[in-house]
């Protein structure tokens, strides 16, 4: 509570293993059915994952900012919300109640020293200007670009790709933009005295300047391909594709992928293990801190325990272009494959 009013409960639930957090706001919004509209967040851990600093954007009509600290003692942290200049932070305390509480199993790898600084110096910031063909709030622009995103191996790039493959066939234009073409490695983490892995990981590791280009021009070459009634689809995908609010922002539609880390490290070991102290102490936490999206509205398909991203479920595609406002694109199913063009302006880049 940050008042005696009865009205002021604030309750939030975080679920590392799903990457979830979730707040319920009195008078209206604490429901379980009802939770406060949610802008954005992230969360990272801790004082060796004791503590969890969580940092939070609440949509309108709410349109709170804060960040908190969760551990066993108890919950404490601030917030402001709009009233004029004059707004006070406010400050939330309360208690904790910890449903699993998991000890580590292995040592903290220690990080290389550039990688120790590209760390310390934070993420870069991310410009991006649209082009013209871009589709626009005011519904101009021949182009619909849509984010995805999610975890590692969660399936990405083999749902974008079915995405793309199927409104090519019904005649829209399609492409995809991944971001791991991308990447490139910001350093290393030693894991034991003979194992280091390299640092992927974390949005610096992302060659934004790069990826920004190719995806303007992806989106410029798609842009006859499709009118403002039926425009042409362009789709980012990749963990950090969500992140960055100069490209989440123009986007039309963003889909999340959330699976479990149980899953994803499930996914991650059978098909490139990495080292479990990186498992353990990078690859999810920085998925906790950089993953999440940063601009609302987003949608999300869960991911089951124990399913293969490969190849699509058939069910999954449609579900996401259900989401992604697409479907009606695809629903006659007698529409022939359009003969591919000399050109080859419809291109999909895959993994």
């Amino acid at each position: 509570k940050w008042s005696n009013d009865e009205s002021s409960v604030f309750r939030v639930s975080v679920n590392t293993d799903l990457a979830q957090a979730t707040f319920h706001v009195g008078p209206n919004h604490l429901e379980e059915w009802t939770p406060a509209p949610l802008g954005s967040y992230f969360m990272k851990y801790l004082r060796g994952g004791s503590h969890i600093h969580v940092e939070f954007e609440l949509a309108a009509p709410l349109l709170w900012k804060g960040a908190l600290q969760l551990s066993a003692e108890g919950l404490a942290g601030r917030f402001t919300a709009p009233g004029g200049d004059d707004a006070q932070p406010q400050r939330i305390i309360g208690t904790v109640d910890v449903e699993e509480e998991r000890p580590h199993a292995f040592e903290v790898p220690r990080p290389s020293r550039a990688l120790a600084e590209k760390l310390a110096a934070g993420p870069p910031r991310v410009a991006w200007e649209p082009p013209p063909a871009c589709r626009r709030p005011d519904g101009s622009g021949s182009v619909l670009l849509v984010g995805l995103a999610g975890a590692s191996r969660l399936g990405k790039s083999t749902l974008a790709a079915a995405l793309a493959e199927r409104l090519r066939a019904h005649g829209r234009g399609a492409a995809v933009v991944e971001q791991s073409r991308f990447e490139r490695s910001i350093g290393s983490y030693a894991c034991s005295a003979e194992v280091n892995e390299a640092m992927y990981d974390h949005p610096s590791a992302v060659d934004w300047p790069a990826l920004t280009r190719s995806l303007s021009k992806t989106i410029e070459d798609l842009a006859s391909e499709g009118t403002a009634d039926t425009p042409a689809v362009v789709i980012l995908e990749g963990t950090f594709a969500l992140w960055a609010p100069a490209l989440c922002q123009p986007m039309a539609r963003r889909l999340l992928l959330r699976g479990s880390q149980t899953e994803v490290l499930r996914r991650r070991q059978a098909s490139a293990p990495l080292a479990e102290p990186f498992v353990e102490h990078v690859l999810w936490p920085m998925w906790l801190q950089h993953g999440q999206p940063q601009v609302a509205p987003w949608e999300e398909i869960r991911i089951d325990d124990g399913t293969e991203g490969f190849p699509v479920p058939e069910a999954l595609v449609d579900e996401a272009l259900d989401i992604l406002g697409l479907k009606a694109s695809v629903a006659d199913a007698s529409v022939e494959p359009p003969a591919a063009d000399a050109a080859g302006t419809s291109v999909v880049v895959e993994r």
